[in-house]
């Protein structure tokens, strides 16, 4: 178990060394490129985002969650990838007019080309990866981590400053998985063989099917907002929401390549040696929800010092739709561990019903509520995530026994912490620093916040409580260490 928590921490450290880096890289482009050129580039990459679950065709995940992996298998794997990879790059790439003539902008059809072309070489990189990442090899990723981090982010800056414009992100994408697929090689603890096979494709093509189906529904609900903003009004307004939602999803990228790394691996170790699934699910997505959760509450009540400081004045339209796409995304994080979990025990297809009648709710709120404002839209958002709990709960109780009153006492701490700490938060604007400046305000209000939350956790006692005080334990016996070193 320390070996697990040392891991997690690591894993954890870096991804948000990652996470600082590129936050910082998105505040620097926010003032080196318009409006216009990150719609732009929002609107192309929404189609290579929904052309990865293609690309991948759910190889990465089926190597993760195998119980055993020999080399005919990693073959096999390649054969599918490369296959299913360079037909996507084909496709894109030939067809990308018709994108740019689906939102009559025709520097979108450029982006989507350069884009394209980085689907030839990512499958050189994706089987390493997902080798290192079902053995846990947290210290070889994280160097990887880090050499993708610094080549993207100095890639991106060169790339604005040289006014390369909207064309930025895409140059940078296509630069960053060639010099990161290379380093996965070079870390691998696996002999990778470069010849690859179609033997057995059968029971790797029939996981992917359930896997792309699940994932092309959940590409869909990413892209959604790009698409119909896109199409129902500018590129600017899909600018300013996705600057929202960048901004939203904060506190969840602080911890999302850790949830990503170790939960599929994780908990199909736990299911092929027979555990407890429910117990370790309520567990897992209580210690991300008591934090991520507050920390959204937190959001809400600070949307304007925090879109004006990170972004600048030329992003307040984003301030008014941010409430709503906290509520929505606090919503989707109390279920972030079911598609895994469904992963894990060979299901993948399943989550696909739920995702599936939360996007249609989406469209249909948005097609009736948008009147044109951004904050019309993200209703829309909300509320369909929140119609969507029900046909996940029963996703829960039935393939894993996770029942609706153990998963409702298994949150209630969280609504606690989050209502208590959200009104310190707002009490404290209110009163405590009206008139201070935008990082003073941030400054107290967020050390205010913190401490409320350290001391709602250790009184409340949800199940993070005990790994908090072990923190706590380790942070004091390092300072004393060092007091007395000095």
């Amino acid at each position: 178990m320390n070996s697990l928590r040392k891991k997690i921490g690591l894993q954890f450290l870096v991804s948000n060394g990652a996470t600082v880096a590129n936050f910082s890289l998105s505040v620097i482009l926010a003032r080196l490129l318009t409006p216009e050129d990150v719609g732009i580039f929002s609107m192309s990459a929404i189609l290579v985002t929904f052309a990865h679950v293609f690309r991948d065709f759910g190889v990465f995940s089926y190597i993760v969650k195998e119980k055993e992996v020999n080399l005919q298998t990693i073959r096999t794997a390649l054969g599918v990838l490369l296959l299913s990879s360079w037909s996507v790059a084909a496709i894109l790439y030939f067809s990308s007019y018709l994108w740019s003539d689906f939102f009559k902008t025709p520097e979108v059809g450029d982006v989507v080309k350069v884009l394209a072309i980085g689907f030839v070489f990512i499958p050189f990189g994706s089987i390493p990866f997902a080798l290192l990442t079902r053995n846990l090899e947290v210290k070889r990723t994280s160097k990887v981590m880090a050499i993708s981090v610094v080549t993207y982010f100095i890639a991106s800056i060169v790339l604005a400053y040289t006014g390369h414009g909207h064309m930025t992100m895409a140059w940078a994408n296509l630069i960053n998985i060639i010099v990161t697929g290379a380093a996965y090689h070079w870390y691998s603890t696996t002999p990778m063989p470069w010849i690859p096979s179609l033997k057995g494709w059968q029971r790797i093509t029939h996981f992917g099917t359930g896997s792309i189906t699940t994932s092309t529904i959940a590409a869909l609900d990413m892209a959604l907002p790009d698409v119909m903003l896109g199409k129902m009004s500018t590129p600017s307004a899909v600018g300013y929401f996705n600057k929202a939602v960048s901004a939203v999803a904060l506190p969840y990228t602080v911890f999302k390549s850790t949830i990503d790394y170790f939960a599929l691996p994780y908990l199909s170790r736990l299911h092929h040696a027979n555990e407890d699934m429910a117990g370790a699910i309520q567990q897992a997505s209580s210690y991300i929800s008591v934090i991520i959760i507050p920390a959204m509450v937190w959001m809400t009540v600070m949307d304007r010092e925090i879109i004006l400081f990170l972004f600048g004045p030329q992003w307040e339209g984003s301030v008014n739709v941010m409430p709503w796409l906290c509520l929505g995304g606090a919503v989707a994080v109390l279920f972030r561990l079911t598609p895994p979990a469904l992963m894990s025990i060979g299901k993948p297809y399943v989550a696909a019903v739920p995702l599936l009648l939360i996007l249609s709710i989406k469209i249909a709120l948005a097609l009736v509520l948008f009147d044109g404002s951004l904050v019309s839209f993200g209703i829309a958002m909300a509320v369909g995530q929140i119609i969507g709990i029900p046909a996940l709960l029963f996703i829960n109780r039935h393939y894993f026994g996770l029942g609706v009153r153990r998963w409702l006492r298994g949150n209630v701490s969280i609504l606690i912490v989050s209502a208590a700490t959200g009104c310190v938060s707002w009490l404290m604007k209110t009163y405590v620093h009206p008139n201070a400046s935008l990082f003073f305000s941030l400054l107290i209000n967020g050390v205010g916040f913190l401490v409320a939350w350290y001391v709602c956790v250790i009184t409340i006692k949800p199940p993070i409580e005990v790994e908090v005080r072990r923190f706590s334990a380790s942070a004091r016996g390092i300072l004393r260490r060092r007091w007395s070193d000095t």
